[in-house]
């Protein structure tokens, strides 16, 4: 999906730290592409669609190329403060936790030191007080709003599994 979108292929080896995040949520799917060592975000806004068993991808706008508002020694201090390096996908599933409907799924793909991984979380905005690397998802995906000055992430409104 990501090479029919003019997005360079993520796999071990490659040198530069990169983090690419899908963001599937009702209203609109998002890839945010982020090259730490070029200090490059790009962003595709996306939608996919099956009628009868077979796929489209429809890119609903161009590349956008954006900058963070801070400075990126700043940016890289918060992408270690939440540990969005070294998650490990999200397990609500496995505490006997719901799923909300019509919620968010998010997939990191990273590459740092020439190693690729990948990992996944579901509806982190509603699982955030009950999963503490949910909450550092929720924390990281509201910080990657305010630093592109965009509304990409946007949890379920109201929606949360706090009491």
């Amino acid at each position: 999906v990501s090479t029919k979108m003019g997005l360079r292929g993520l796999s071990s080896g490659i040198k530069d730290f990169c983090i690419r995040v899908w963001l599937n949520q009702e209203a609109a799917m998002y890839v945010i592409d982020i090259n730490v060592n070029n200090k490059m975000v790009e962003i595709i806004k996306w939608d996919s669609f099956h009628p009868f068993f077979g796929y489209y991808i429809k890119i609903l706008q161009e590349k956008k190329i954006s900058k963070i508002k801070s400075d990126w020694g700043g940016f890289i201090d918060t992408l270690y403060r939440y540990q969005i390096p070294y998650l490990k996908s999200g397990d609500v599933f496995g505490k006997g936790f719901g799923f909300l409907i019509g919620g968010i799924f998010i997939q990191f793909e990273i590459v740092k030191d020439g190693v690729y991984r990948g990992y996944e979380y579901t509806d982190p905005g509603y699982y955030r007080c009950v999963d503490s690397n949910s909450n550092n998802v929720h924390r990281f995906l509201n910080f990657l709003n305010r630093e592109l000055e965009d509304s990409i992430y946007g949890p379920y409104p109201g929606a949360t599994g706090c009491k």
